[in-house]
C-alpha cells in the first residue's frame, strides 16, 4: 500500500541509463548494494519527492539507472558509500584464487585499477587472510555490477566470438576449405579441457547437421573438421549471407542465455531476474563484439589456467550441483 504523495515506479523509463539522455537537473538517489535489490519500498529523494518502488521481484537496480523523469529533473540511482574489502592480488595465480573464493560466496565484485572490491564480510575477510591475499578495509561507493557484466567486460565469451568472426571471414576467401580447416584446428588446440572441447564439437556437429537440413543448397558442401560450434556458426552465417555483426551479437546473446540458465539452476536467480540481467547485458555485448571484430586473431585465446584446472576437476567430483 502506497500513500497519496508517492510516485509509483513499476518499471524504469524506456531509456533508463543516464548516459542515454541528459535532460534536466540530476537528482541523485544514493543506495547501498543491498538497497538496490530492495525493489518494493518507499524511496525519498533529497528534494522531498517520494517514490513507491513496485518493480518485479528479482530486479536489481544499478548505479546510473534513471528511476524517474519529471519536467526539469531526472532522478538517478547512485552507489552510496559502504564498508568494502579491497583486495590486491600479487599475480595471476593469486587473482584466480581470489576469484574462486569470492565466487564460492556468490558475491558481486567491482574491478578497478588491478584491485578487486567486494562488500565487507567477516567470512570473506577470514578466507582472504587465510589464503594470504593482501587486502584492506575501506568505506567507499561500491558499484557492484550485474551478474555477467564484469565477465563480459574482462573477456567472457571472447574466444567463441573470435572463432565465429574468423570463420565468417575465412568462409569468404577463395581457399575457404583450407582456411576453415586451419581455424578449426586452432580452436581445438585452444580448448584444453576435454569436457569443454567435446561439448563444443558435439554442439557444432548438431548445428551443422540442422543447417544442412534446413538450407541444403547453401550449406550442404560446408565441411569443418573438427566442427567446433563457433566455427560452424561463423561459416554457416557467411554461407547464408548474414553479416558478421548481427551473427556475433546473436551468438553472444545465446552464450549469455546459456550462462544465465546455469545460474538459475544453482544460484538464487529467478527467471524474471535472468531476463532483466540479459537486458542489462545488451551494451556490454555490443562492446565485446566490437572489440573482437577489431582484432579477432588477438582475441582467439583462453588463457585462464586456474579456471581451466577447476573446470577439469568438475568431471571428477563425487557430487555435482547439476548435470552440465
Amino acid at each position: 500500500m502506497t500513500n497519496d504523495t508517492s510516485i509509483p515506479v513499476r518499471s524504469l523509463p524506456h531509456s533508463h541509463r543516464h548516459e542515454d539522455e541528459d535532460a534536466g537537473v540530476r537528482i541523485e538517489l544514493p543506495m547501498t548494494a543491498h538497497d538496490r535489490r530492495r525493489v518494493r519500498r518507499i524511496v525519498a529523494a533529497p528534494d522531498g519527492t517520494q517514490f513507491a518502488l513496485e518493480l518485479p521481484t528479482g530486479f536489481v537496480l544499478q548505479p546510473g539507472h534513471i528511476l524517474h523523469r519529471a519536467e526539469g529533473a531526472v532522478y538517478i540511482v547512485t552507489a552510496a558509500p559502504e564498508d568494502v574489502l579491497v583486495a590486491h592480488p600479487c599475480d595471476v595465480e593469486q587473482a584466480a584464487l581470489l576469484g574462486h573464493l569470492i565466487g564460492n560466496l556468490h558475491r558481486d565484485i567491482e574491478v578497478s585499477g588491478g584491485a578487486v572490491i567486494a562488500l565487507a564480510d567477516a567470512a570473506l575477510a577470514d578466507r582472504l587472510q587465510r589464503a594470504g591475499v593482501p587486502f584492506e578495509r575501506a568505506h567507499r561507493a561500491f558499484h557492484g555490477r550485474a551478474l555477467l557484466e564484469n565477465q563480459i567486460e574482462l573477456g567472457w565469451g571472447r574466444s567463441e566470438l573470435a572463432g565465429a568472426c574468423l570463420a565468417w571471414r575465412a568462409a569468404g576467401t577463395a581457399e575457404s576449405g583450407a582456411a576453415l580447416a586451419a581455424l578449426a584446428r586452432r580452436v581445438h588446440a585452444a580448448k584444453t579441457i576435454p569436457a569443454v572441447r567435446g561439448t563444443s564439437v558435439r554442439l557444432g556437429t548438431r548445428t551443422l547437421s540442422l543447417a544442412q537440413r534446413l538450407y541444403p543448397d547453401e550449406v550442404t558442401n560446408l565441411v569443418i573438421d573438427p566442427p567446433h560450434h563457433a566455427v560452424v556458426i561463423g561459416a554457416t552465417a557467411r554461407a547464408l549471407g548474414i553479416d558478421a555483426e548481427p551473427m556475433l551479437l546473436a551468438l553472444g546473446h545465446s552464450l549469455a542465455t546459456a550462462t544465465l540458465g546455469a545460474a538459475m539452476r544453482c544460484m538464487p536467480v529467478s527467471p524474471v531476474h535472468a531476463q532483466t540481467l540479459l537486458t542489462e547485458m545488451h551494451k556490454p555485448l555490443v562492446r565485446a563484439v566490437a572489440r573482437v571484430q577489431a582484432n579477432p586473431d588477438r582475441s582467439l585465446f583462453t588463457c585462464t589456467p586456474a579456471l581451466d584446472v577447476r573446470a577439469h576437476h568438475q568431471a571428477f567430483l563425487h557430487t555435482r550441483l547439476f548435470q552440465s
